[in-house]
């Protein structure tokens, strides 16, 4: 979960597409077939572990952590930084956030109180405001949507035990898009995932690895949390 979207993950156009492999399709039918059973296997298994980067110029942003529906443990970190920490247990969201400013723009928490409470545990539960984002956010659903592509445009190619979903487009004069999702070919669980945005002037790269798939998640409910609608007045 990230305090802002960064990479431009829009504008998916019309690509062109090319490599080796045991056998390709560019086929929307056999590409949307292959979206199909990507989605129905990630809900069916359930939960899985993922690391998240985010590269933009010199500044390095990092999920770590794992996810389901309704369970998460996840940490962002910047330039190597813990920045916020954030847990999902039993229908309440624990948020510890060292930004006293994002404390405010995310929670809504008074500019006058959100400094005492930056890097404190806060609870935040269903009915406060900020709940129904941050409880989408925090899913494997919500991790893995920005790397599964739509069907048009897809290059599907399998070696094997994997399988990638490769798409190329041109977003503009000057910028260009790659992504990238690699599946384990007989169950349909993503491995990994990229995104690449390139432009004459400045390169973004979004990456994922996932594994754990399926293993329970169990965060325990930190002491001392703080109510978010005690701070709000």
């Amino acid at each position: 979960m990230k305090r802002s979207f960064i990479l431009a993950l829009v504008g998916l156009g019309v690509l062109t597409a090319a490599c080796s492999s045991n056998s390709s399709s560019s086929s929307s039918s056999a590409v949307s077939a292959t979206i199909v059973r990507i989605n129905a296997a990630v809900t069916k298994v359930g939960t899985a572990h993922f690391t998240d980067t985010t590269k933009i110029g010199s500044q390095t942003e990092v999920i770590v952590g794992s996810a389901g529906a309704n369970v998460a443990d996840e940490t962002l970190l910047v330039n190597n930084k813990v920045n916020l920490r954030i847990l999902k247990i039993d229908g309440v969201l624990y948020l510890k956030d060292t930004s006293a400013s994002a404390l405010e723009s995310v929670l809504a928490i008074p500019n006058s109180v959100a400094p005492k409470y930056a890097g404190a545990w806060i609870s935040v539960h269903k009915g406060d405001k900020a709940y129904s984002n941050l409880d989408q956010a925090t899913t494997l659903v919500s991790e893995l949507h920005a790397y599964i592509p739509t069907s048009k445009g897809t290059l599907l190619s399998t070696f094997g035990p994997t399988t990638n979903l490769t798409q190329k487009a041109t977003l503009s004069a000057t910028s260009k898009r790659l992504s990238n999702l690699t599946i384990e070919t007989s169950s349909a669980l993503p491995i990994s995932g990229l995104i690449s945005v390139s432009s004459t002037s400045s390169a973004e790269t979004k990456s994922v690895t996932l594994s754990r798939w399926g293993k329970t998640i169990s965060p325990s409910v930190p002491s001392g949390s703080v109510a978010l609608s005690s701070l709000l007045g």
